[in-house]
C-alpha cells in the first residue's frame, strides 16, 4: 500500500529538482514544479504519520486491515488500492490537523 505514497515521494521528488523540468521539456513535457513538489511533500508527511500509526489501532490500521481483506475475497485490485490509498491520505491528514 505505501509503495503508492513512495512512488510519488520519489517521481514527483525527481522531476521537481534542479534543472530536471527544463530537460523533460526539450522532449515536449510540462513539469509543473509547485505542484509535482506539493505532491512529494504529502507523500513525505504521508509516509511519516503512516510509519508512526500503521501498528497501532485506528483508522489507518483499519483502511490497511480492509483493504487486504478486500483483496482477498476478490475484489480488484487497483480499485481497491486506489480507495486504501484515498482513506490512507484522509486518516493521515485528519492526524495532521489533531496534531497541530
Amino acid at each position: 500500500m505505501f509503495v503508492m505514497f513512495m512512488s510519488d515521494k520519489r517521481l514527483f521528488g525527481f522531476v521537481s529538482k534542479g534543472e530536471r523540468p527544463a530537460e523533460l521539456s526539450r522532449a515536449g513535457n510540462v513539469i509543473k514544479v509547485p505542484e509535482s513538489k506539493a505532491i512529494a511533500e504529502n507523500a513525505r508527511h504521508v509516509l511519516d504519520v503512516f510509519d508512526r500509526l500503521i501498528s497501532y489501532k485506528g483508522p489507518i490500521n483499519d483502511a490497511i486491515n480492509e483493504g487486504a481483506a478486500a483483496i482477498q475475497r476478490g475484489a480488484g485490485q487497483q480499485a481497491t488500492r486506489e480507495n486504501t490509498y484515498q482513506r490512507v491520505q484522509g486518516a493521515v491528514a485528519e492526524e495532521l490537523r489533531e496534531t497541530q
